[in-house]
């Protein structure tokens, strides 16, 4: 679906499409006629990996079933300690170092107050691209919301969007206002 459709599936898949669009491809149907030898590489790729995963991911799971069997309080310094070296690493800079500290600061405050972490990664990931086209879609419409809902389907769609919108938010305070009692389960 990402692919052909250029719609994301998980956060992985929507690196994948950023990478596709920075490289100047657009996923979409017509990358079938466009650029047919790179989607059929990309599929032959793909297979070939995955029958290189049954072997290293069978490898992997032993590897991981004894390093999973450190303490917690031993394994978590060492993700903290390779994750900051991978960050000097890549950018040669402490600010990199500073800002991994922020956002795993971030992150878990995030999950303390269980607000799920995948969405805002899509945000990251994805928010640039979306403003990006937003900005040109803004100056091929001279500064106009009117041409986005010109023809009927996205008429349409711009409701529907909205009404979701209404929906959700009204759903949330009622809940902020009102919450529901907790039940036991027997």
């Amino acid at each position: 679906p990402a692919i052909v459709f250029g719609i994301p599936g998980d956060s992985v898949t929507a690196i994948a499409i950023g990478v596709l669009l920075m490289k100047g491809l657009t996923p979409g149907p017509q990358i079938f006629t466009t650029d047919a030898a790179l989607v059929y590489t990309l599929f032959g790729s793909f297979f070939l990996a995955n029958v290189l995963m049954l072997f290293s991911g069978f490898l992997a799971i032993l590897a991981a079933t004894r390093l999973l069997r450190a303490p917690r309080a031993v394994l978590m310094p060492m993700v903290l300690a390779l994750s900051l070296v991978g960050g000097y690493a890549i950018t040669a800079s402490t600010t990199a170092i500073w800002i991994i500290l922020a956002l795993g600061a971030l992150g878990f405050f995030m999950e303390r107050a269980r607000i799920p972490i995948a969405p805002a990664i899509l945000g990251i990931v994805l928010g640039r691209i979306l403003e990006d086209n937003f900005m040109v879609s803004m100056l091929k419409a001279r500064g106009q919301i009117a041409p986005f809902f010109a023809r009927d389907e996205s008429l349409v769609l711009g409701v529907l969007t909205l009404a979701l919108w209404a929906f959700l938010l009204l759903r949330a305070g009622r809940e902020i206002l009102r919450p529901r009692p907790l039940q036991r389960k027997t």
